[in-house]
């Protein structure tokens, strides 16, 4: 037998507010009349209500399985044959003195007292709580006949293993050694125990899998005792092999008839078991039999980990008096909503309606986003007095974009939380904070780190808080505001002290002792080359302020002196295509607020030409004239890059196969031509055969890992090509290419697919500004120093814009807010909503769409599948809208990012979002995506006519039809076909058309040799009196002919399309 020995010693970090993690490193454990010493390792801390373990010469497995114990997280074990080189303690008789001295070799503690020489293998421990420690009296010894192991955690505990906080701090203050022990473990039967899963939902009704080998002795039999939180039924139970013989007494389960050498197994499988409604890692007692007659325990019973239905984080966060977390080192299930992802590289945060907490874990925080709605399994395992799991495991997700309460209090609340620090771990809010200075006391002018993060105090009126500003987040060396602000963050701990740690730039709110600038941002209208109109809210009125300039240095301002909430500034005399900052304000009697920088642009004088593709079939029965266009994407991208003259700057997150390596030449030969080519790839596919080939060939490619911060977190997941704006000499050869297309073979000819084609110097200067913020400078080679990727990115580019006309909008991930920008189109739907998407996971879309459905609106969803984690597929399903997976004829994925709305209306309100952004968490919060949103009845046709083919091929029902509106409440007396208005016209008109009673209706538009040029309608109107606007931008002058079908009406007119 092997024999063990341990020093136990118990510190007890009673703190009134909290308990404090005491750090022992460099201290020495000295025997003093056997002259050894133990030297504690450097990192040797104690956490709150924790303690030391110094065992002669084993490991800590071992040391749990020899006397029946689990030692909890908070101990810290240490083998003393490691540490002196030796065989760590001598064995104990009872005469050992210790003490514990600094790293100084100052005695801290330890007995005055010898104890006389005692029968080996005694247990020693103190007596209760009275008499002197340095009295014999005091102590006691139990035989080693009479004493049974202890079962720890009590100071009344009569056992051989005495592990206790020991409560009697003032009587015994100048103890530390706890015990001495050196004692046989109890005799041991042969035999190994392994259980499969380890891990199991309590009521899953789940197969355990048992394996029982021997290591040397042969054996001739098992018992399984089932554990009491168990449940299972003997009729369920099977063992392996067959000639084995079962049998069961009581809650024991004998296998017999057996010979197990070390070359055998044998296989119990027990069916349909469950356990309590509970979490814990549970042992399953196995012993065996050497002759089939007498059994002895096995060394390590083996350990399935049961985890149960969620606990309020409240419950489980739950301390003692002492500050003592209650569950420490147990293993807890919560569900919560999270607000910090992997924004900080760890910890994430979560929250839900009765507390918040922290968990530190990749495999979960590289997996979750903010907005979440997660259970979570976990170790409970503070961290400098920062409540966590760690390690944890992700169960379930069951939403996302999910929004959380924010909890605003002030800096005296957050300091006088007290012992159960119902605060620490949730999103909170101060406002009015006045001042920010370092550490050190010194102001701070910006938010500047170094390594993983830096630390800045705030100061509100009632008191001064600490500021962690992580490295990794967009905050990271932006200046600090120069005015009153609020801020939003997580309340974190590092070891006395509170962290308010804020996410992004977004959570840093400038106010001013003036009117109240509300949440929403400034936007911009009526933009033209020389002039647009910024438009805010406040919250009282107020003076409008603008100022505005080329640089953050402004230099020209704009202002209206009438008080008001709703402001508009209109500037004029600006620049075609050309950048402005600008800063917006109001002031009152009380004072001036002025908010952050923002950007925007002045249009281009640039001919705005746009050009829609698609690579399957569409269905042109809803065209309103001009009919989309399919075309091979490879071979528009080429001819895009064969016409380039100056600078060619891409984004692509795939470049593979053929269709990659026809770019990649194409590319070259461009670049052999004078073009300036710079190229931003995604890491994970950084290593094929097109991107080698430009790297070889000289062509300058980075990729989202060169930002060293953001260490290619998320994806670079783009899909963006910019065309000569690097040349600045005209607004005629700026061009755009954008939308879901990956340039891979499969990318290109299996999967749904759709790219855009815009000739526009102002959004051609946007999409490189993004380019620029990855590439890190504005010139040929790339800056590792000033790279952003990720959530390190800005919301530094501008936003709206107007192409000859049509307004668009322009949003990069995940600095942009996307999923808001997308949830604000669809919420202006009037009519329709029909959607085409490989991922749909967010939550508040989905959402949205079915309120848009119980308003009375059509909405039509496509979904590439239905697996995705957390998809939102049979939400919609069950209520009630028409959702369908893609059918049979497309042998890709459905890879269209793609929303419209309302391309049944007439002008004005239809809406076309597009771009690589998946309406998932990941390109909200983690990716590197970009996103177009255009309000065109044009583009908004082209895309139905796709939808309308992806739709009917996966067993659409619904009548998709073009514009109609009804006019009037008022039931006509007779079917009417009524003259088109305007005719001639050009490119549009309107047909008014009465229908007396429920039924199909048609109304489809001919050429002159009878061809369908056009459905307006088909499909069943009710009694009334409609309009229906037609679009023949797409067609030649002529005539043509309009027809109506109602029941047995029929009737037909024509009219002339003159350009």
């Amino acid at each position: 037998m092997k024999r063990i020995t341990a020093v136990l010693l118990t510190f007890i970090l009673a703190v009134a507010a909290a308990a404090q993690p005491l750090d022992i490193s460099g201290y020495k454990i000295v025997q003093a009349n056997a002259a050894l010493t133990i030297t504690l390792p450097a990192g040797t801390v104690i956490q709150p209500g924790g303690y030391l373990v110094v065992a002669r010469n084993t490991t800590k497995a071992a040391f749990e399985t020899f006397f029946g114990i689990t030692l909890n997280s908070n101990v810290v074990f240490i083998n003393g044959f490691q540490v002196v080189g030796s065989n760590g303690f001598p064995s104990i008789n009872g005469a050992e003195t210790y003490e514990l001295q600094n790293a100084s070799s100052v005695k801290i503690e330890g007995p005055t007292i010898a104890m006389p020489a005692a029968t080996p293998f005694n247990s020693v421990k103190r007596k209760s709580p009275i008499g002197d420690a340095t009295l014999e009296a005091s102590w006691t010894r139990d035989a080693v006949t009479a004493a049974n192991p202890g079962t720890g955690m009590t100071n009344t505990n009569t056992g051989k293993l005495i592990i206790s906080e020991f409560s009697d701090a003032t009587a015994f203050a100048n103890e530390f050694v706890e015990l001495y022990y050196d004692a046989e473990p109890p005799p041991a039967g042969q035999g190994i125990g392994m259980i499969t899963p380890a891990r199991w939902k309590y009521n899953a009704g789940t197969t355990l899998t048992m394996t029982l080998k021997t290591a040397a002795d042969t054996l001739k039999g098992f018992k399984v005792v089932k554990p009491s939180l168990f449940s299972w039924s003997t009729a369920n139970i099977s063992v392996q092999p067959g000639t084995a013989s079962l049998s069961h007494s009581g809650d024991t389960t004998i296998i017999g008839n057996v010979n197990i050498t070390s070359a055998d197994s044998i296989i119990l499988t027990i069916t349909g078991v469950t356990a309590t409604d509970s979490t814990a890692e549970l042992t399953i007692p196995v012993l065996s039999s050497k002759n089939g007659t007498s059994y002895l325990p096995i060394q390590a019973f083996p350990k399935t980990l049961v985890y149960g239905s969620p606990r309020p984080i409240a419950v489980v966060k739950r301390k003692e008096a002492n500050g003592a977390h209650s569950m420490l080192g147990k293993w807890a299930v919560v569900r919560g909503i999270v607000t910090v992802g992997n924004e900080f590289g760890g910890p994430t945060y979560l929250q839900d309606p009765t507390a918040g907490m922290a968990l530190f874990d990749s495999s979960v925080s590289n997996n979750v986003n903010r907005g979440d709605d997660v259970v979570l399994l976990g170790l409970v395992a503070p961290f400098n007095d920062l409540f966590e799991f760690a390690p944890s495991v992700l169960l379930e997700k069951l939403g996302e974009g999910i929004g959380t309460d924010t909890t605003v209090m002030t800096i005296a609340q957050v300091l006088a939380q007290g012992t159960p620090e119902p605060q620490e771990g949730r999103l909170i809010r101060i406002n009015g904070i006045t001042a920010v200075t370092t550490t050190g006391g010194a102001p701070a002018t910006s938010w500047a780190t170094s390594a993983s993060g830096t630390n800045y105090n705030i100061t509100d009126p009632t008191g001064t808080l600490q500021v962690r500003i992580v490295t990794r987040t967009n905050i990271a060396n932006t200046v600090t505001p120069t005015s009153t602000f609020d801020m939003v963050g997580v309340l974190g701990q590092f070891t006395t002290s509170y962290q308010l740690i804020p996410r992004m730039v977004d959570d840093i709110i400038v106010e001013g002792a003036g009117p109240r600038l509300m949440s929403q941002a400034p936007y911009e209208t009526n933009i033209t080359p020389t002039s647009l109109t910024i438009s805010w809210v406040t919250d009282a009125p107020g003076t409008s302020i603008v100022k505005y300039g080329p640089t953050t240095a402004y230099g020209q301002e704009a202002t209206d002196g009438t008080p008001k909430t709703q402001h508009a500034v209109t500037l004029t005399g600006l620049t075609p295509a050309t950048v402005y900052h600008f800063q917006i304000g109001s002031a009152n009697a009380n004072g001036t607020t002025l908010s952050s920088d923002n950007i925007a642009i002045t249009a281009s004088q640039s001919s705005g030409t746009t050009r829609v593709y698609f690579n399957k079939s569409v269905n042109t029965s809803v065209s309103l004239g001009e009919n989309a266009v399919t075309a091979k994407f490879d071979t528009v991208l080429i001819n895009r890059i064969n016409a380039a003259q100056f600078s060619i700057d891409f984004a692509a997150y795939s470049l593979s196969g053929t269709v990659g390596a026809n770019i990649a030449t194409a590319l070259l030969a461009a670049r052999n031509r004078g073009v300036k080519i710079r190229a931003i790839g995604e890491k994970d596919n950084s290593g094929t055969a097109p991107w080698t080939t430009l790297k070889n060939a000289g062509v300058v490619v980075i990729d989202d890992g060169y930002d060293a911060v953001n260490a290619a977190a998320g994806l670079m997941h783009n899909k963006f090509y910019v065309f000569d704006n690097r040349d600045g000499s005209s607004d005629k050869d700026d061009w755009v290419l954008t939308g879901s297309w990956n340039a891979t073979d499969p990318g290109t000819d299996n999967d749904a697919q759709n790219i855009i084609v815009v000739q526009d110097k102002a959004l051609a200067t946007a999409f490189t500004m993004e380019f620029e913020e990855m590439w890190g400078a504005n010139t040929d080679s790339p800056n590792a120093a000033g790279s952003r990727f990720g959530a390190r990115k800005l919301d530094n580019t501008p936003h709206r814009f107007t192409v000859n006309g049509t307004p668009m909008e322009l949003y990069f991930s995940p600095s942009d807010k996307v999923t808001t920008q997308i949830n604000t189109a669809l919420k202006t739907a009037q009519s329709s909503i029909n959607v085409a998407l490989l991922s749909f996971t967010r939550d508040e879309l989905a959402q949205t769409i079915v309120a848009k459905k119980n308003a009375g609106l059509k909405t039509r969803v496509m979904m590439d599948n239905n697996t995705d984690s957390g998809n939102d597929f049979l939400y919609m399903q069950s209520n009630g809208i028409d959702i369908r997976l893609p059918g049979a004829a497309l042998t890709g994925l459905l890879h269209h990012k793609y929303a419209v709305v309302d391309a049944d209306k007439p002008a004005g309100s239809n809406i076309v979002v597009t771009g690589s952004h998946n309406w998932s968490s990941s390109a909200e919060i983690a990716n590197n995506e970009n996103t177009l949103i255009i309000r065109s009845k044009r583009i908004a046709n082209l895309f139905l006519q796709e939808f309308k083919a992806r739709y009917i091929e996966a067993g659409g029902t619904d009548t998709i039809v073009a514009s109609v509106r009804r006019s009037d409440d008022l039931l006509p007396d007779a079917y009417a076909l009524g003259q088109n208005y305007p005719n001639p016209f050009n490119p549009s008109t309107v047909i008014s058309f009465a229908v007396t009673q429920s039924g199909p209706v048609s109304l489809r538009i001919y050429d002159v040799v009878g061809r369908e040029v056009a459905v307006l309608v088909n499909g069943t109107l009710s009694a009334g009196r409609y309009h229906a606007e037609w679009n023949a931008a797409g067609l030649s002058s002529g005539v043509y002919f309009y027809q109506l079908r109602a029941g047995a009406f029929v009737s037909s007119r024509k009219m002339l399309l003159q350009k």
